[in-house]
């Protein structure tokens, strides 16, 4: 892993120099590094159904990353560490806060601080930090492993049920065979923890992080291939190992950060970053706001010439069963020297307001990293107001920075709604 090239870029931003210096690092031409560029961009764009490249690469040697972030593998040499715009990458801190969000986006879980182990990220691997965390999680359980019943064919002299009595004067050498149903440890939810920690220990760079995981996979112990990975919940006795579990699952399909050459995978680690930060705003307004909120319900508009024209909204907040406020989250403002909404999503808003019968909108943008110091997460900053005669949509930028920190999601929920809950009427 010494030889592993890291390069660290920011989404929705120019980044000079970037195929200049990955050359430089491999010692190879400019051209291979754009060869490892575009397939790469071509399984992002598969297994994340985007619908253009994620990378644009200028003339110049400028790198443009859009739509994701994340942790790419370009080759077993050289990967490209992609920081969301609204987090910095310069801050210590940024991936303990990428983590909880790329846990969520897969998961729909906000890990607590306790189990976001703070201080690997500064050593810029995420790997580190993803094995730190299930160590954490796998120490806080350990107590009581998950167990199931299984029938298994042992030979044994301790015999269970009838006996034949001539058996009893004539055993057989190595015990009577028989078939017993045991509680055992190896079973298929501790297949998904073991493989888990054998994914991650080639990927992870600091060496106690290694040898804590090489103690798990010792405490686990021997255990059968894993032969699904669909998501299961776990029997409610064992309820305190589905966060652990759902991290592994999460590692074994992808979301860990092996590079299979012979396959073309990329690693997981990866996140389309408008649908994560639409999915936390509504998991947000769900957890702060004391009002109904519906969220992706459709609204009649009007009529085609055939069929109903109905329009769906990200969330609409309720009192007394009648809509009274709009709220959709986005995440790309228009261009220019001052941020504002874009033509598009202004009137995709009215339309909104219209089906559901509102006058009022707000539009939640995450707050890029670059605009300023990093205000309480959850914080918002009114940054555009358009009025269309008695109808009003309001944007505002929302900090993020800082949202792993301790009770974080919870202040970043209470503050978010609370800015919300001044425009209902």
């Amino acid at each position: 892993m010494a030889s592993l090239q890291r390069l660290t870029v920011r989404e929705a931003r120019d980044e000079p120099g970037v195929v200049r210096s990955a050359a430089a690092a491999l010692g190879v031409p400019h051209d291979e590094v754009l060869a490892l560029l575009d397939p790469a961009a071509r399984r992002l764009r598969e297994l994340l159904r985007l619908r253009s490249s994620p990378f644009m690469v200028s003339a110049s040697g400028s790198l443009r990353v859009d739509g994701i972030a994340g942790l790419v593998r370009l080759s077993p040499d050289l990967e490209l560490q992609i920081a969301p715009k609204f987090l910095d990458p310069d801050d210590p801190g940024w991936q303990e806060d990428f983590f909880l969000l790329a846990v969520f986006s897969r998961t729909g879980r906000v890990l607590p601080r306790e189990h976001i182990r703070a201080g690997h990220g500064r050593r810029g691997d995420l790997a580190t930090l993803v094995g730190q965390t299930l160590v954490q999680l796998f120490w806080e359980s350990h107590r009581r492993p998950v167990r199931s019943y299984r029938t298994r064919e042992v030979q044994e002299f301790a015999y269970e049920g009838d006996v034949d009595p001539i058996d009893l004067f004539v055993p057989p050498p190595d015990g009577w065979p028989q078939r017993v149903l045991q509680l055992r440890r190896d079973n298929e939810h501790n297949a998904v923890l073991a493989g888990a920690v054998r994914a991650l220990l080639p990927e992870v760079r600091d060496s106690e992080t290694r040898r804590q995981l090489l103690r798990v996979g010792q405490a686990i112990g021997h255990q059968p291939p894993v032969t699904s990975l669909r998501p299961v919940r776990l029997p409610s006795r064992y309820r305190q190992w589905q966060v652990a579990y759902d991290l592994s699952l999460q590692v074994l399909r992808g979301f860990g950060v092996q590079f299979q050459e012979e396959h073309l995978l990329t690693p997981g680690f990866v996140l389309r970053t408008w649908e994560t930060w639409q999915a936390l705003v509504e998991a947000a307004l769900r957890t702060g706001m004391p009002a109904e909120v519906l969220g992706q319900q459709p609204y009649r508009l009007g009529d085609r010439s055939t069929s109903p024209l109905d329009v769906t909204p990200d969330v609409v907040i309720v009192v007394n069963g009648t809509p009274v406020l709009v709220v959709d989250a986005k995440y790309r403002t228009r261009e220019g020297t001052r941020p504002s909404m874009a033509a598009d999503d202004i009137y995709e808003t009215l339309a909104f307001m219209r089906a559901t019968g509102t006058t009022s909108a707000v539009l939640l943008y995450p707050r890029p990293s670059d605009v300023g110091p990093v205000l309480p997460v959850g914080s918002v900053e009114l940054f555009e107001q358009v009025d269309v005669g008695a109808e009003r949509i309001v944007a505002l930028a929302v900090e993020c920075r800082g949202i792993s920190a301790t009770d974080g999601y919870g202040h970043f929920a209470s503050r978010l709604s609370s800015a919300v809950q001044e425009h209902t009427v």
